[in-house]
């Protein structure tokens, strides 16, 4: 009797959301699943429809659609950082020039572009999240003593645990 080719997806889907390990797909499908699926079956079908190969295939295009979308989120992020600054810009007095905050406004604006040439061109998008957080701390730090010195004082004593947990949430992601 001929399976289902739907019967094949569905053992193909498990096993690789089991560790691409026959006796655990195996396992899954007659046990938890209610069919009656040999091993011998599944090790002919992995052959025949070369699991390998379409799962080495999926975790690529996967592991693009992860970075396109890291790309999009850091672009997104710039977008609003610059939003941002723009923002504290118009609030400056006529006449009154932060350079600091005119070089980091311009950083921002290098890698808005740097991110879309690289995007358009596929490549993909590497950026120093070190440097993007130091610059938006500087940031913070620099309205802060504008518009609250108390605050820039709080700020400052919790300046070291905001790094720690900076670190700790990177080391997570990397």
């Amino acid at each position: 009797m001929a399976v289902p080719a739907e019967t094949k997806e569905l053992a193909y889907k498990v096993w690789r959301d089991h560790g691409q390990n026959l006796s655990e797909t195996e396992r899954v499908l007659n046990g938890e699943m209610g069919y009656v699926i040999s091993r011998q079956s599944l090790h002919a079908w992995k052959t025949e429809y070369d699991w390998e190969g379409r799962a080495a295939r999926a975790e690529a295009e996967e592991r693009l659609l992860e970075r396109e979308s890291e790309a999009d989120l850091l672009l997104l992020n710039c977008i609003k950082q610059r939003q941002r600054y723009e923002t504290y810009f118009e609030t400056l007095p006529v006449g009154t020039v932060d350079n600091n905050a005119v070089n980091t406004y311009n950083n921002i604006l290098r890698n808005i572009l740097n991110i879309r040439q690289k995007m358009e061109t596929g490549q993909t998008v590497d950026f120093d999240r070190p440097k993007i957080f130091l610059e938006d701390m500087q940031f913070i730090a620099g309205v802060l003593q504008e518009i609250d010195p108390e605050g820039l004082k709080v700020f400052s004593r919790n300046f070291d645990q905001i790094v720690k947990r900076f670190k700790d949430e990177n080391a997570k992601a990397a």
